[in-house]
């Protein structure tokens, strides 16, 4: 594991203005337009710090994932002292982790050859940890595991999808505009 990953975190303003985050009670999303904002932060942290080649995130080393939930808790000014706001840190950092590596799959299947795609940049990530990316794509787990998922996708009669907002955002925009 290279120590370089966890120098810091990226800063906003010289005065440390946090954004509010707010979690309701029967929730463990956020509602406000801030949570997008929440999301989008922790996109970046975690594209900036996660090892993209560990297979799942349960094994990414504890110490990185520290990091990163320290990043976005000393970011926002939040209520995440609750078990359940803070599990929602943790799901919006495993489901970001996730999504950036499936990005990242989708990148290396463009190319004919896995020689190929470690030559080839995606995004931010940098040449070394793409080639250990490739690695992994190419092991016959992780073939087993992408094969299963397009099944299983496949066989899905409804896609949950609405817009780039979550469902439950949505939601609470209608309310709030009917009241």
């Amino acid at each position: 594991m290279r120590k370089n990953y966890l120098q810091g975190c990226p800063q906003n303003d010289k005065e440390q203005i946090k954004l509010k985050i707010t979690i309701h009670d029967n929730s463990t999303k956020g509602v406000d337009d801030n949570a997008t904002i929440l999301s989008s932060y922790i996109g970046t942290i975690v594209k900036a710090y996660a090892p993209f080649y560990v297979r799942l995130w349960r094994n990414v080393p504890n110490e990185i994932k520290e990091h990163i939930r320290s990043c976005v808790l000393d970011e926002f000014d939040h209520n995440f002292g609750h078990s359940k706001n803070l599990r929602t840190v943790n799901e919006l950092i495993t489901t970001l982790f996730q999504r950036h590596k499936g990005q990242c799959h989708d990148h290396v299947k463009k190319f004919e050859t896995l020689e190929e795609a470690a030559q080839s940049p995606f995004q931010q990530m940098k040449l070394e940890d793409l080639r250990k990316c490739c690695n992994l794509f190419a092991s016959p787990d992780y073939q087993h595991l992408s094969s299963t998922n397009v099944q299983n996708r496949s066989a899905l009669t409804i896609h949950h999808r609405a817009d780039a907002r979550l469902f439950y955002r949505l939601a609470e925009k209608m309310i709030i505009n009917k009241l």
